[in-house]
Formats: C-alpha cells, structure tokens, sequence
C-alpha cells in the first residue's frame, strides 16, 4: 500500500473509502452504491441544521468500522460519524470543551440531527408519518459511553449508526489500522470474515453485552499471526531503525529516533524483508 498520513486519510472522500471498502463483487459494488446514497442523504439533511449554519460551523461526515475497513459485509450496518469545524477542514476538530462554549450539550446536538433526519421517539410517532420519510429511528442513546442515533434508511432497509468524532475520535483511525493490515497481506481479509461469522454466531462479539467488541476481534487475530509468523503483518514506524536493539523486539529505534506513538500521524507498511507491503 501507498504511505499513509493520517491527513491525507482525513483527506480522502467519503464517497472513495466507502467504494474502495466494497470493490470485491457487483452485489458488493451495488452495496456501496447504497450506502454512498444513504451517506449523501444524511450530509444534505445534516449540512442544513439551522444552529450550525448560523455559528459558521461546518459539518464532515465519514463513515468508519466495518463499511469502511474493507472486512464489511452486505449485511454490515453503516456507522458514521460527525466532526465539527469552524473554518477549513483541515484546521482540527472542535472538541467538546469548544462545542459546550456554544451553549450546547451532546444530546442537543443528538436532537437537532434527529429532528434534521425526521427521527421521532416512538411514543412520538404518528401513523400520519409521511410515506416518503426516508429515515426511521431505531433506539436513541443520549447517555451512552459513546452517545448513538441507531435508525434505517429505508429505501435500502439499511441500519445506521451515527456518533460524534469528539466522544469518540479513534473511530478514523482504528479503522484505518484494519484496512492497512488487510492491504498488508491478502490473506488476512478471509480469515476476518471467518472470525466474524464465528464471533457472531456464538453471540460473544457485543461490547454493550459485555463481551469484546468485533475490532477486538480482529486485533487478536492480527496479533495472533504476529506471533506464529514474525515477519507477517508488520509495523515498521517511521524513524525507527532496521537494526533492533537488544530487548527492543521486532521494531527497533534510531538513534535520536520519536516515540512510537508518531505511529498515529504516519503509518507505513512493510513486509519482515523490510520491502514495501505486498
């Protein structure tokens, strides 16, 4: 894979991360079709949110998880998240010490993008709902860890979630990690799916019922390979030396070299022979 920044990952269209995630098959393909068609539907009644708009705030919805990590399925849900910017995107992320000086909670937020979407609590619910709505709520979460509007698209019959980047901002970049190890090596992809399947049909695959959640999952997996093979699947930081020291592993460090946490703004992949990833 080509070297990755975090800011040209942030860079990326929403629309490109969600067809490169579905490329596999032509049911795979009409998949992603939907889901950049639920995504553009979701911008336009987002982007129009009376609040932000007044505040010069600008909007940046991205989907993330398994849509786009490239271990998505057709049955896999959409999850989106919400990053708020005042001026260019590339500034960063207000955080939510800036969203409270607003004078404004992370359930309002929740409740002006329900109201945006045409979401009701069920009680609220009418039978006059309008027959060409195009969303439906399906549970609403204001107290949640990480708060969550679940609700379908309904043209597709697809499930959404949507959260805020500042309750929850290494949503991008766990995603990312997944789909770098993936283009890694191509036989770590299958293998994923097979977890999945497995995780799910024994019902242990649910952070919120207190079992590891899929990504956990998945990082065992990775780590697992790591240890039978060491030359899979590994992680060369950048200012880190070819040449380990003594006790420092598989992944050495210069002299003068950064942390490895420099990991978070420059990812690049190589093979145990210290050649480019497959």
């Amino acid at each position: 894979p080509e070297h990755v920044t975090v800011k040209e990952l942030l860079q990326q269209t929403e629309t490109s991360i969600l067809k490169n995630a579905y490329q596999h098959s032509s049911a795979m393909a009409a998949a992603a079709e939907g889901r950049v068609e639920a995504l553009n539907q979701v911008k336009a009644k987002l982007d129009s949110v009376e609040f932000f708009v007044e505040k010069g705030i600008s909007l940046k919805i991205e989907p993330f998880g398994s849509c786009a990590n490239t271990v998505g399925t057709l049955k896999s849900d959409l999850d989106l998240i919400v990053s708020f910017y005042r001026g260019e995107e590339n500034d960063s992320a207000l955080n939510e010490e800036q969203l409270d000086a607003l004078g404004v909670s992370n359930e309002d937020i929740m409740l002006m993008f329900m109201e945006a979407l045409g979401l009701q609590e069920e009680e609220e619910s009418t039978d006059k709902e309008s027959s060409s709505s195009l969303f439906r709520l399906k549970d609403f979460r204001p107290s949640a860890r990480v708060p969550v509007i679940k609700f379908f698209y309904l043209p597709i019959d697809l499930e959404l979630d949507l959260i805020l980047f500042h309750c929850n901002d290494f949503a991008l970049l766990n995603t990312q990690l997944i789909r770098d190890y993936c283009a890694a090596d191509p036989r770590l992809r299958p293998l994923e799916f097979a977890l999945k399947r497995w995780v799910s049909a024994r019902g242990v695959g649910d952070s919120t019922n207190s079992t590891l959640s899929s990504y956990c999952w998945m990082l065992m997996m990775i780590f697992y390979l790591q240890q039978v093979d060491r030359s899979t699947l590994r992680l060369t930081l950048p200012g880190e030396a070819d040449s380990a020291g003594e006790g420092e592993g598989e992944v050495g460090r210069e002299k003068g070299g950064s942390s490895t946490s420099r990991f978070l703004s420059n990812l690049q992949w190589e093979t145990g022979d210290g050649q480019e990833g497959y």
